[in-house]
């Protein structure tokens, strides 16, 4: 009597080397997540750090996340260039048309491009108070660690 599986099918060779096939699959996706859970974590960490910067209105703690070179791009088109200036851009905005205001974080993809490079794609809510009717911005990060 030939051994069946779950779904009736035979045990065929093709059937358990698919199974295999699979198996080594599965545990190869496993062992890359459990390789880049730590890189994952440090992002989520430069995250908190900026929003815990905005949300205590401090923009040096809001520029630490960057890197010396980074240069960033506000929602109205401005772009930034260096961890002083993005720092001093926030510093401002803090103190003035975003004073009070509260923000959370949502990371929607973090995509690996190299083991050293990842581009993050981030949404920011505010929270209670909406400066100008914006709901929510984003914040997208190109990563790179050498």
């Amino acid at each position: 009597m030939a051994r069946r599986g779950i779904d009736g099918s035979a045990f065929e060779p093709e059937n358990i080397r698919q199974a295999a096939q699979c198996t080594v699959a599965f545990k190869m996706t496993v062992s890359i997540v459990e390789l880049f859970q730590p890189v994952v974590a440090a992002i989520s960490n430069l995250i908190d750090v900026f929003v815990a910067g905005w949300n205590a209105g401090d923009g040096e703690a809001c520029g630490r996340p960057f890197a010396d070179e980074a240069v960033f791009t506000a929602i109205t088109g401005l772009r930034a260039q260096g961890r002083d200036l993005i720092a001093g851009g926030h510093t401002e905005i803090l103190s003035t048309i975003y004073r009070g205001t509260q923000i959370s974080a949502t990371v929607n993809s973090i995509n690996f491009l190299r083991p050293d490079v990842a581009a993050v794609d981030v949404t920011l809510q505010f929270e209670g108070k909406q400066p100008f009717g914006l709901a929510q911005t984003s914040l997208a990060r190109l990563i790179h660690e050498n």
